[in-house]
């Protein structure tokens, strides 16, 4: 490497390969979290014979091979390269991406990142991307016959502020195909080898690495409709907050006008709006077919996000993210404050089932957050917990915590659903979208349930076995 910078320096000439990497070293910071990368496998045993996940050898290199050994997998079932941060708690922005593969150009690449939380929007919440391996720039071929590939953020379909959870290479799932794949760099640094496959169970409602892999026909018909409903006994001002650009390769509404158009803009834009509401008066959003979709929209109430301010927060009809992994999502966040109680109804209608982050806890009834921290209450996100069971970044409001929701009220910084489930959120399948996301506003924060001097179960089950 460092020759090639030294005949950069000296305006040698280089091959494209070269002055390529050139290029990304200069736009990409050199010291990032170490990232390590592991072949997984999602069906109902770790034996199955409808996939080959391993390393490889051929006597010049050991790449990953990637088989698919049945013609009728279900679509809940596939495998693939699992990367991921070394360390939770200290999580990538991708700016870049290389590999070398070779087989079917149609994997996907999809990638489980996070917004960076600030004191508009404290949670960490889950997004998704998802693109082809064809979608990257090529290279070069090697004489063994893999392609170099690279992909910037923007290729990925990234914000250009970023926290990475996870980027899943996956090959098509229905029918017989191989893929190879080596020498993974994220934002030029090498991605550390793993050699043993993970197993993922789809037993008893379990998901892969990156959620359920839908099976996608056409487009949705039926698209997720949100109501907005005073119930308190008294005025209250209403706020939505949307983002300035959708993220890329997506289709999102810009102007809250174009989901309530009794709302009035703000003087910066339509990006953000408020109306007030009357005791019992509602709001209603219901799009004709195929939307475009509505991404990290924030609905509160007094005031606009800020610190303080309790945030009701969804991501719906945003198939466009990935047809196969994008999921609609749904959560209450006191991560920056809490002025406010209010409650998500996901009960009328259709559409997938929810579910909290890694299946660990269906749906059952409406949630709401209430007066105080939020610990281990389902759908919330705790004050400061900015992911949930811990906290991602530097303090946004302030505030460190020293509980979130984890097993016992304690910080686990790797989430996982037998150790540390997270049920911060409720999320489903953005390619089977429908019913009614109902948000009410129940006034000032409200105490926490009691019975005979006992907290009611609000709380998560235990960890899984």
């Amino acid at each position: 490497m460092r020759k090639i910078v030294k005949g950069i320096v000296f305006g040698t000439v280089l091959s494209v390969w070269s002055m390529s990497l050139w290029q990304m070293v200069n736009a990409t910071p050199q010291a990032m979290p170490a990232m390590v990368s592991k072949p997984f496998i999602v069906a109902d045993k770790p034996d199955t014979p409808e996939f080959v996940s391993a390393v490889v050898s051929n006597g010049k290199r050991s790449p990953y091979l990637f088989r698919g050994m049945s013609n009728q997998t279900s679509p809940n079932k596939y495998n693939g390269l699992l990367i991921e941060n070394e360390t939770a708690e200290n999580p990538a922005t991708v700016s870049t991406l290389d590999l070398e593969y070779k087989g079917n150009a149609n994997s996907d690449i999809v990638v489980n990142y996070n917004r960076v939380p600030s004191r508009v929007q404290g949670a960490a919440h889950l997004a998704t991307a998802s693109v082809p391996l064809s979608a990257g720039r090529v290279i070069s071929t090697t004489a063994d016959g893999f392609k170099k590939v690279s992909f910037t953020a923007q290729q990925l379909g990234l914000p250009e502020f970023n926290a990475i959870q996870k980027i899943a290479v996956i090959p098509p799932s229905e029918g017989r195909s191989k893929l190879q794949v080596d020498s993974v760099r994220v934002n030029f640094a090498e991605v550390n080898k793993v050699m043993n496959a993970l197993f993922f169970t789809v037993a008893g409602g379990g998901t892969g690495p990156v959620g359920p892999k839908a099976k996608v026909k056409g487009s949705p018909a039926q698209p997720t409709d949100v109501m907005v409903s005073n119930n308190s006994n008294q005025p209250v001002v209403a706020w939505l907050t949307l983002p300035t650009v959708c993220t890329p390769n997506s289709q999102c509404i810009l102007d809250v006008k174009q989901i309530f158009p009794e709302m009035t803009c703000v003087a910066g834009g339509c990006f953000q709006g408020s109306v007030t509401l009357n005791p019992n008066q509602s709001l209603k959003y219901r799009p004709a077919a195929n939307p475009p979709g509505i991404q990290g929209a924030i609905l509160s109430f007094e005031r606009a996000p800020d610190c303080g301010v309790t945030n009701a927060e969804f991501t719906v009809n945003n198939v466009s993210q990935s047809a196969q992994f994008a999921q609609e999502t749904v959560n209450l966040s006191v991560v920056n404050g809490n002025n406010a109680s209010i409650k998500f109804d996901l009960s009328q209608g259709g559409g997938a089932k929810w579910n909290t982050n890694f299946g660990t806890v269906a749906y059952q009834k409406p949630f709401q957050n209430y007066a105080g921290d939020n610990l281990n209450v389902i759908g919330v996100f705790p004050k400061g917990c900015t992911n949930c069971s811990f906290q991602t970044g530097p303090p946004v409001c302030g505030f460190t915590p020293s509980q979130c929701s984890g097993p016992n009220g304690t910080i686990c910084t790797n989430p996982d659903p037998n150790t540390c489930p997270q049920y911060c959120s409720f999320q489903r399948p953005a390619s089977n979208p429908g019913g009614d996301v109902n948000i009410y506003y129940l006034g000032p924060p409200q105490p926490m349930p009691t019975k005979n001097g006992k907290l009611n179960q609000i709380l998560s089950p235990s960890p899984r076995n």
